[in-house]
């Protein structure tokens, strides 16, 4: 029986882990989801240096002699390869919402309407309500509606969405109304007061790419303590994702 020396022994070891590593790692689903193009290719550089070597498991421990030092680089670069990919895959970023395609873009909102709004005015007169979106650190916000509870506001708001970004994970709606203090009788500054919110996750307006769609939904009272009012927003909003990508629910 032929000696088997220390670096065919390593190079045995090499290959063996090689193409139970690349083996493992196509048949699982999600792996292959996220690297199937590299494995691909490295799947066709397996099939290439088995091909061009004649080797196989049940015959390398018996031929040692077929390998050379060249052999052993190889397999020690792609066995580098896979274990830097096997490294990546556990580390990559897999927050991805099921459904989407896209994970940013440009949400827009149009026709913002408020109903049933809280009055914060004394006597006759009616609050005078503005809406401020806020996703993150990013905020637009509507004109001020004069003397009405049930404001119109005929515009357009435009915030970007990014669904992995975590300290950017809600889009808040907050209808609020301006608010002159007793004694400010020159309005030298700038009060308002809070007439009702409502926070929804950005992956909600993420789907359905570039169609308008339309929602209705209650607000959350903050003047009672964050119980249910019987506010409501109303609007019409966009989703524009980041390059040609689009949006669609998975079937």
């Amino acid at each position: 029986m032929t000696a088997v020396g220390p670096a065919s022994l390593g190079a045995t070891t090499a290959i063996s882990v090689l193409l139970g590593s690349g083996t493992w790692l196509y048949s699982h689903p999600r792996v292959r989801n996220i690297l199937k193009e590299d494995l691909f290719i490295l799947q066709q550089r397996m099939d290439a240096v088995m091909h061009a070597q004649s080797l196989t498991l049940s015959s390398s421990l018996l031929q040692p002699h077929h390998y050379h030092i060249g052999q052993i680089a190889v397999a020690a670069v792609i066995l580098t390869i896979l274990i830097v990919l096997v490294i990546s895959y556990f580390l990559a970023d897999r927050s991805t919402p099921p459904g989407l395609v896209a994970t940013s873009g440009t949400l827009q909102l149009m026709k913002l309407r408020a109903h049933k709004l809280k009055n914060i005015e004394t006597g006759n007169g009616k609050s005078d309500p503005f809406v401020v979106v806020t996703v993150g650190r990013k905020n637009s916000r509507t004109s001020t509606q004069k003397d009405t509870l049930d404001p119109v506001w005929e515009e357009t708001l435009s915030l970007p969405l990014n669904a992995k970004d975590p300290k950017a994970r809600t889009v808040r709606f907050e209808v609020r109304a301006e608010w002159t203090p007793l004694g400010n009788s020159l309005h030298t500054s700038f009060h308002s007061k809070p007439l009702g919110f409502i926070e929804k996750s950005v992956t909600n307006f993420m789907y359905e790419a570039g169609r308008p769609l339309k929602v209705r939904m209650s607000l959350h009272s903050d003047l009672s303590g964050g119980a249910d009012s019987e506010s409501e927003i109303e609007f019409e909003y966009v989703f524009i994702p980041d390059g040609r990508m689009a949006l669609k629910r998975k079937q």
